[in-house]
């Protein structure tokens, strides 16, 4: 995805937001969603990449589903690959 991320910590014994108000709780309420939002039956290796672009696209497009839609059917061309998660999480 050509993005990296800066990985910080928190050290929650002694707090829960650090000065620089780094927290835990974007990534919590992510997996949380996920939790609440996909089957068990897909929680596997290989329904899982397909599953999570899913489960982005629709917090992402979240009240706005069908202009989501138009919005991506105008920016998606047919590649090759196109059936690879990696390459469908970049274009949502």
């Amino acid at each position: 995805m050509g993005r990296e991320l800066a990985h910080q910590t928190v050290n929650h014994s002694v707090e829960y937001v650090t000065v620089d108000g780094v927290h835990t709780n974007t990534i919590e309420g992510t997996w949380n969603g996920i939790k609440l939002n996909v089957v068990p039956r897909l929680r596997n290796r290989k329904m899982m990449p397909w599953v999570l672009v899913e489960f982005i696209w629709r917090r992402k497009h979240c009240g706005h589903i069908t202009g989501g839609i138009v919005k991506v059917l105008k920016e998606l061309a047919y590649q090759r690959n196109s059936n690879n998660a990696a390459y469908l999480i970049e274009v949502i």
